[in-house]
């Protein structure tokens, strides 16, 4: 380090690093605000469209029929209507007809106020996955890789679906609320529910949810003692072949009813 020349390349490597951990540091915070603004513009600017009111329109019938004790081919007609549908109760996902009946027992009957609600929760799906991810994988050691999971939420097709009262941002949440059940080693309770209610959509499949929850499970083998790692495999090894058991079609709304 007595070489002049040696110095100052030492000195303008070590000015090199502090200048990138700096812009690194003022970064993070700028793309944390701007996620956050795009959570205030999906919650303030709403797309209602698709097929969200024949969802309403199905869970109204089912109320219907529920409040006449009517259990047995009730609203079915036999014919297509102009829709295609014999019943108003088609195939649609249970994952939106159940806060749609809870909004309905709570006296919320407008549709406009229950396609906002879908919004709201679409909203807080994406919200949701995004603070869960960072709380895997600051837990597990791999923070660094939150950046890249916060890159591919606000650049994919969520930017479009989270203002939607469409499913898919809301199964994301489900989705990766199973994944942090089983890397964090919840109650075995708790992960059950984490796998129905990420099951309860028409936007996951079985066969993805099932390898998610055993990449989980096997993820937080690595951090646990071997007797709960043989039982944690052993539950995984059932709950795939529970999954991979139950029919496709059981997530429908007709399916559930029938």
């Amino acid at each position: 380090m007595n070489d002049p020349g040696d110095r100052r390349d030492w000195m303008s490597a070590r000015t090199g690093v502090a200048g990138r951990g700096a812009l690194v540091w003022w970064a993070r915070p700028a793309v944390v605000v701007s996620f956050l603004y795009l959570v205030v513009v999906w919650a303030a600017r709403p797309w209602k469209a698709g097929d969200t009111p024949f969802v309403l329109d199905a869970t109204d019938a089912l109320t219907e029929c529920l409040s006449r004790r009517d259990f047995v081919s009730c609203r079915f007609s036999g014919e297509l209507d102009f829709w295609g549908l014999m019943s108003p109760m088609g195939n649609w996902p249970l994952l939106q007809h159940i806060p749609d009946l809870a909004l309905v027992g709570l006296g919320v009957d407008a549709h406009n106020d229950r396609e906002l609600a879908f919004v709201l929760l679409g909203v807080a799906g994406a919200l949701g996955s995004v603070l869960l991810a960072w709380l895997i994988l600051s837990r597990t050691g791999q923070a660094a890789w939150f950046w890249g999971f916060l890159l591919v939420v606000s650049s994919g097709p969520i930017l479009f679906y989270a203002r939607t009262t469409f499913g898919e941002t809301l199964a994301t949440g489900l989705l990766v609320g199973l994944v942090a059940a089983t890397v964090l080693r919840a109650p075995g309770p708790i992960v059950g529910l984490a796998a129905l209610a990420a099951s309860l959509t028409k936007e996951t499949a079985y066969p993805f949810v099932a390898l998610l929850g055993l990449l989980g499970l096997v993820l937080a083998r690595q951090r646990t003692p071997g007797s709960r790692s043989a039982r944690m495999s052993c539950g995984a090894a059932r709950a795939w072949r529970s999954v991979s058991r139950w029919p496709r079609s059981s997530t429908s709304f007709a399916s559930a009813v029938s």
